[in-house]
Parts: structure tokens; C-alpha cells; sequence
């Protein structure tokens, strides 16, 4: 029996006899700074601040396990997808951790309120907050002007500890800036001009390239010329003699085998995940259709608005319709006539901020409305009060999750704390439970980070990519959903022989574009992924030190698979330009799982969900890429080898060998 909502909240608002809570541990702390941020004045004790305390989810210790049983092949269970209910009811907080948060909130007469299930927020002068948390607030100044309130680390109650999983806000960061001028930015900057502690403190700038929430890949490839592409337009260009230089949806039907497709179902589905102000634009989605898929002209995705995101009718910036121009074009042509949903998310005005929960929140109430996962700080809030942004409440539960969703997003794994990662990770292990299938881009710069971008081993400090420490991409890290890798085929090479790994110099930046890889040092290794991951190990020598790399052998591998992520032609405001990137890839191989859900609905079969334990299991039916290296940090990187590797995973896709294998299974 649940504990009544009615109840806790009574008991929030009266007092009661205080108790000792005299032993404290540290529950979360940060050792550096994102790049370009400094702290700045201490908070104003009087200040008031809300704070939300989510509670630790039962069952989590076991929720690998839950996964394992309805996708590994060998189990009886394969393909018995849980319900929503039956997730929700599984991991809600235990009724013991509501009871131990309220009796601690209660000693400290602090009013709280249950804001749904797990969740407990409330309002308190900074003062309080920092003697409840052990902790002290400051403002915290972007070089862009933004303002952010957090601190450093915190602390909790022994007795408590187990009970909570995350505290907001405090050492959750913006994944980019938001505007400066912003309301909320406004508000803040007034509240640190009249601190008592204004004096800027020294040595808290991180140096080095930004990182940050990005498109996983989209990288340009060549300029556009009219005569060029005049003769490139013409059909006796595009064909399969030419997928050395210019893939096209022909070029990956030949490569993976799955031909064109003749049966849609109607209860299948895909997804591609957006961020406004990225966006689709019609007269290019005509033009690639035109060229490579005519039946296809004036088609659009389904569009799916998540918390005010919209199409634009013209971007005005190239770099804004490069992702969700190439994610629908190649998505749409592999699947036709198969529709193809477009999860439009933000409205625009909140790109700075971190929007995969928000995403969530919107296919899965469960997330929303017991997980939380959300932090002011570092999550797009709304209603959005600035002029043109989206008055409505957030969006929870809204919208039913496709089949297969693909998003080619990520960003440094070292910008999140390792609760915030893990808390976002395991609703990915949640929607695997309930049947879907999450894609995410592995990333482009080989072992380094976004940007190409390495780490100090000594400080965590962001440096210009010639050398430090490998920096892995988060959410590919993440062991509950597919990380994409990248591959491309040699100039002068066809369709018909072995792609390699994908790694291209790129003369104007100075850098390698590679396939993104390497090993989490956040999450560990998955049971699915143990054995491939110690055999890749045991057969290879690394002639990098501790300082450079997680070699204590324990951290997950990425990516899982992969596709190629070279040459692809994109329709791009009016012209044909070439795109390239693991941003590539991941739709490509998504629509090809899309596929396979096909052939099992037709079947009267569930669709696979959760992908990697059958893959680690039959690695045989994907094509397996053995030359290549993914450099970065000043090496090479990792090299590509028979079997699993940390730059192209388990390999490419063979459809047909897909589809035979997952058609056989219950």
C-alpha cells in the first residue's frame, strides 16, 4: 500500500521534534568547470531558492536483469515487452524513502510538497539550503553573460544518502549558453549585483574548446559549384559506380541489402528526434526526392511538436538545416511508403539548453511525473515567458514513443555528473522494456570530444585536441541504448567491397573526422557487452598510460555498430551538398531496424526493442569491419579488428541476415 500524497504533505507542513542528523557524506561534487564558466559572488543568504529532491527508484539495481529477459535471444521471455504501468509500478520510489525525506525535512520545519511521485520540492532562503545540504551557492558567470546558481559539491545525512538520487539544482550545467537576455538571465544578474560578495575569484576559468550540446555529426564536406553540381544532378552520376564519392539511398540499399520496401505495416513506426531551431526544410526534401526517390515528391513527416517546436519556413543559417534535412531525407527513402515521425523539440528560444528530458518527459509520463530528471539549470524550462516562446505547460506524457528513434545529439560525457547520466540513462533501459528501440550518433572526433577537444588528466580542463586524455560521448555511453558508429568506403572502391573504418582529415580544420569510440568512464561494462569487450582487450596492445584513457577495463564499450558516415548526399537550401558524420549513420542504420520490425509485425510478432544483446549474441549477422582507427588526443586512437572494437562496435548491417535471424525468434 502506497503511502497516501495527502498524508505527506500534511505531515510536510507541521512540526515535529528535531532529530540528530549529525553525520554527513559527501552524495556529489564537481572538480572542474565546464569550459567558459567562472564562479563568481556567493548567494545572498536571504535569497530564496527552490530546490527538488528526487528520490532513489526501486528496483534499479535489478533493472539490467528485467532488460536482459525480454531481449536476449535466448531468453524464454524474448520479446514480452513490459507495459508502461508495469514500469511505472516496478521502479516508483519506495514508500520507506518518502517517509525517511519528509521525517529530515520535517526536523528542519522546512514546508515541502510532493511534486507527483518521487519528487519532493520546495522553497528555502539560501542560508537554510546550504546548512541542510553542507554546501555553499554562488552564482556562476558563462564568458557569453549567462548566469547559472549551483555550487561545487553537496552533502547529505548518512541517513539519507541511499534514500535520494539527485539534488537540483546544484552541480548541473547548461549544456550551452541560452540568451543573455533572457528574463530569467535578467533576474539573476540583478540578484548577483546585489550580493554582499561580489569580489570575481581567480583560477576558475577551464581553458579550451567549448563543448556541448550538438548535432552528432553534419559536417560539410564541400563547397557548393553550380557546374558541379549541374553534372552531379544528372541520374548517370548517382549511380552505384559512384558511392565512393556520393552516397545516395541506391548506394545503401546495394551496401546493407535491404532493397526497396514494398509492405509498410501499419503499426510500425520511426522517429527522428529534432532540436529547434534545427528544422526541415520542404523545397529540400523535394529536391533530394526529385534526384533520388520521385514518388516521394511533396512528401513530409509526420510532425510531432514537443514543448513549442515548429518548422521553419526558411532557417536563414545553413548549419540550422543541415541535421533534420539529412536525418528525414535518408530516413523517409528507406522506409517508403512507411511513414516517419518527426519529434520537433523546444521552441527555438531554448536551444542553449539541454532538451533530451524534455523529449522524454513528452513520449513517457512515467518520466515526467515520477522520475523527474529535469533540472532548471540545465533543462529548457516552460511555459517560456519571452516573446514568441511557448506559453503552454510542458508536455508529459503526451505522445505514445515510436518503435525505432534515432538521434544523432550527444555531447562530452565528462559535462555531466555521473547521477544526472545515470538518472537520463536508465529511462533508455525503461522505453527498451516497453519495446523501443533508441539510436543515438557515437560521435565524430575518434577517442577525442566534441570539437575534437581532450582533456587535461591533471585538471579536467578542455585543451586544443593535440593531446590528454579521451573524452567519450555521452548518451553513447549510455549501455541501454544503440550507439551508431561511422564507415565509409574508399575512394575508388564500390558498394561491393569491404568499407573501412571512417576517418577523413579535414584540411581547413586541422583535424580528423572520425568514427566516435572509445570506453565510458562512467558506466561499466553491461553483462551483454562483457564478453566482446574483454576479448578486444586481451587481443590488443595499447601504448597509451592511465592518464590518457579508462583502462581499468571496466567501462562500457562504444559504439555498438555502425553504417557509413561519408559523402552523403543531402538537399540543403536549394542545392545538393555533401554531408558527412556519425549524425549520418545512426538514421541509416535506424531505418533499417525499422525495417526489421516490419518483417516481425507482419509476422504478428513485437518489434525487437532493445537491439545490443542480440547483436553481441549473433554478431554474424552484421558485416564486420576489420581496418581502420578512430585517432584523436594526439594518437591513433583505437584500431578496428575482427570482431567487437571500440571504433566501428559489432559492424554494418545486413538486412537480410537481420531479418532471417529476428524473424526466427518468438
Amino acid at each position: 500500500m502506497r503511502l497516501s500524497w495527502a498524508l505527506l504533505l500534511f505531515a510536510g507542513l507541521t512540526c515535529a521534534s528535531p532529530l540528530s542528523y549529525s553525520k554527513y557524506s559527501l552524495h556529489e561534487s564537481r572538480q572542474y568547470l565546464p569550459h567558459g564558466w567562472r564562479r563568481e559572488a556567493r548567494l545572498s543568504g536571504d535569497l530564496q531558492i527552490p530546490i527538488k529532491i528526487g528520490l532513489t527508484q526501486a528496483n534499479l539495481h535489478r533493472g539490467e536483469d528485467f532488460l536482459l529477459q525480454v531481449s536476449h535471444p535466448d531468453s524464454p521471455n524474448y520479446g514480452k515487452h513490459w507495459t508502461p504501468d508495469e514500469v511505472r509500478e516496478k521502479f516508483s520510489p519506495s514508500e520507506e524513502s518518502y517517509t525517511v525525506i519528509a521525517a529530515w525535512l520535517k526536523a528542519s520545519k522546512i514546508p515541502y510538497k510532493l511534486d507527483a511521485r518521487g519528487w519532493v520540492t520546495f522553497d528555502a532562503p539560501v542560508s537554510i539550503v546550504e546548512r541542510l545540504f553542507r554546501t555553499e551557492y554562488y552564482f556562476y558567470e558563462h564568458t557569453s553573460g549567462q548566469m547559472h546558481i549551483g555550487c561545487d559539491a553537496y552533502s547529505l545525512p548518512q541517513e539519507i544518502g541511499s534514500h535520494v538520487d539527485i539534488v537540483m539544482p546544484t552541480l548541473h550545467w547548461d549544456i550551452q549558453t541560452e540568451d543573455s537576455s533572457s528574463d530569467k538571465q535578467r533576474r539573476l544578474r540583478r540578484l548577483a549585483k546585489r550580493s554582499l560578495a561580489v569580489k570575481r575569484t581567480t583560477g576558475a576559468i577551464v581553458d579550451g574548446m567549448g563543448t556541448g550540446f550538438r548535432a552528432g555529426g553534419a559536417r560539410r564536406l564541400t563547397q557548393s559549384d553550380s557546374s558541379y553540381w549541374h553534372k552531379f544532378s544528372n541520374p548517370k552520376y548517382a549511380g552505384l559506380q559512384t558511392c565512393d564519392q556520393f552516397i545516395t539511398p541506391d548506394c545503401l540499399r546495394e551496401m546493407y541489402s535491404f532493397g526497396v520496401n514494398h509492405n509498410p505495416m501499419k503499426n510500425n513506426s520511426i522517429a527522428i528526434v529534432s532540436f529547434t531551431p534545427q528544422t526541415y526544410l520542404q523545397q529540400d526534401m523535394d529536391n533530394f526526392f526529385g534526384n533520388f526517390s520521385p514518388a516521394q515528391v511533396g512528401q513530409s513527416p509526420t510532425l510531432k511538436s514537443i514543448n513549442g517546436g515548429y518548422v521553419l519556413p526558411f532557417t536563414g543559417d545553413w548549419w540550422n538545416a543541415v541535421e533534420t534535412n539529412m536525418d528525414l531525407q535518408y530516413a523517409m527513402a528507406i522506409v517508403h511508403p512507411q511513414n516517419v515521425t518527426l519529434f520537433q523539440v523546444g521552441d527555438g528560444l531554448r536551444a542553449g539548453k539541454e532538451e533530451y528530458n524534455n523529449f522524454l518527459n513528452a513520449i513517457d509520463g512515467s518520466y515526467c511525473t515520477y522520475d523527474g530528471g529535469n533540472d532548471v539549470n540545465k533543462d529548457a524550462v516552460y511555459p517560456n515567458p519571452a516573446q514568441g516562446g511557448y506559453k503552454g505547460q510542458k508536455m508529459c506524457g503526451t505522445y505514445d514513443p515510436t518503435l525505432v528513434i534515432s538521434v544523432s545529439y550527444g555531447g562530452n560525457e565528462a559535462d555531466y555528473t555521473t547521477r544526472y547520466a545515470t538518472r537520463q540513462c536508465n529511462e533508455f533501459l525503461k522505453l527498451g522494456l516497453m519495446g523501443v528501440s533508441v539510436l543515438f550518433a557515437s560521435g565524430d572526433f575518434g577517442v577525442g570530444g566534441y570539437g575534437s577537444a581532450c582533456r587535461d588528466p591533471v585538471t579536467g580542463a578542455y585543451n586544443d585536441g593535440r593531446s590528454g586524455r579521451f573524452t567519450p560521448d555521452y548518451p553513447a555511453t549510455c549501455p541501454y541504448l544503440t550507439s551508431v558508429g561511422g564507415t565509409y568506403i574508399p575512394r575508388g572502391k564500390t558498394v561491393w567491397d569491404a568499407e573501412l573504418a571512417w576517418n577523413t582529415y579535414l584540411p581547413w580544420s586541422g583535424i580528423n573526422a572520425s568514427s566516435g569510440g572509445g570506453f565510458s568512464e562512467i558506466f561499466p561494462v553491461p553483462a551483454y557487452q562483457q564478453a566482446a569487450v574483454s576479448s578486444y582487450l586481451a587481443s590488443n596492445t595499447f601504448p597509451y598510460n592511465a592518464s590518457q584513457w579508462n583502462q581499468t577495463r571496466s567501462g562500457r564499450g562504444f559504439p555498438d555498430v555502425a553504417a557509413n558516415a561519408w559523402n552523403y548526399t543531402v538537399g540543403i537550401e536549394n542545392v545538393l551538398d555533401l554531408i558527412g558524420g556519425t549524425s549520418a549513420s545512426t538514421p541509416t542504420f535506424a531505418s533499417i531496424v525499422a525495417l526489421v520490425n516490419q518483417d516481425r509485425i507482419y509476422r504478428k510478432k513485437s518489434p525487437v526493442g532493445f537491439l545490443n544483446p542480440a547483436l553481441y549474441a549473433h554478431p554474424e549477422i552484421l558485416n564486420d569491419i576489420k581496418v581502420g582507427n578512430n585517432p584523436g588526443c594526439g594518437t591513433n586512437g583505437f584500431k578496428a579488428t575482427t570482431g567487437w572494437d571500440p571504433v566501428t562496435g559489432l559492424g554494418t548491417p545486413h538486412f537480410q541476415k537481420m531479418r532471417s535471424f529476428f524473424g526466427n525468434l518468438p
